[in-house]
């Protein structure tokens, strides 16, 4: 009975050709759209979740009122800030300052503007860095020490072995301390070439600034913090090191980071998705 129902279907193909062909191209244009479709979903879903510690990683982000109780606010804040919150609250195992900077590299015949990013050691406990090479305890312990894509170590030692050498960096000397395969792209943070934050100190920059919002800030919460609790005791924190200060300071999860901030926070760390979207 089979036999006669493949013979009935295909003198139907052939008497319907172009019908047939049709139906069959639409059917395969509809499922590889729905497939691509869910797979992006699946991956805006899924932003930062390669993180061991996503479920306590938060940014600490700011709201600053102005005349009239206009509130604005800010993804950015002080560069006092993280070290503070690690000495006064129990609740944060570690804290973590970043941003990015572009630095003129110089290395053998090679001249090239690169993207690097600036972190606290803490960074590397925080985030799930993959380091390749390297001593995690130990690769960001100084000023001038630097943890290398796997793309960029390539690109100015070839085949070598970078770690132990030099890299010529904004005309000073970094030594190559490790090497990182680069961040998943499903990652709220493009982290580029490591370098530590206490960099900026040796080039002027003041690293107990109250007043200066440039910086994106992360901590790490101790497990079963009551967020809403916690909120009540960080809100007043910058008030109370700058006299002159309108703000506010609360914690917004990772998770919240891509999906939920599109048009919210002025100064945001890139790119952001939209939760309406996926919706």
């Amino acid at each position: 009975m089979l036999k006669n129902y493949l013979l009935i279907a295909l003198r139907v193909i052939r008497q319907n050709r172009t019908s047939t062909i049709i139906n069959v191209l639409g059917l395969a244009v509809g499922l590889a759209t729905y497939t691509l479709i869910m797979l992006w979903v699946r991956d805006e879903l899924n932003f930062d979740k390669f993180n061991v510690h996503y479920d306590n990683l938060y940014r600490v982000v700011e709201n600053q009122y102005y005349a009239g109780g206009e509130l604005f606010p800010v993804a950015v804040t002080p560069s006092a800030l993280a070290s503070r919150m690690k000495e006064e609250y129990p609740e944060i195992t570690s804290a973590s300052r970043l941003t990015d900077r572009y630095y003129t590299v110089r290395q053998d015949d090679k001249v090239f503007s690169e993207g690097f990013t600036l972190v606290d050691p803490d960074f590397l406990s925080m985030f799930s860095v993959e380091l390749v090479k390297g001593d995690r305890a130990a690769v960001l312990s100084d000023p001038h020490s630097i943890v290398l894509t796997e793309e960029m170590a390539a690109k100015y030692f070839g085949t070598r072995d970078p770690v132990g050498m030099t890299i010529n960096i904004d005309r000073q000397g970094f030594l190559v301390t490790g090497v990182m395969k680069k961040f998943p792209a499903n990652s709220h943070v493009e982290v580029k070439s490591l370098i530590p934050f206490y960099y900026l100190k040796t080039t002027g920059s003041d690293m107990e600034d109250w007043g200066n919002n440039s910086y994106w800030t992360y901590v790490l919460l101790k497990a079963n913090t009551d967020l809403a609790a916690f909120n009540k005791k960080i809100k007043d924190l910058i008030k109370q090191h700058n006299k002159g200060a309108v703000t506010d300071i609360y914690l917004q999860h990772i998770g919240e980071i891509h999906l939920h901030s599109a048009g919210k926070f002025t100064a945001e760390i890139g790119a952001q998705g939209d939760i309406s979207l996926i919706r």
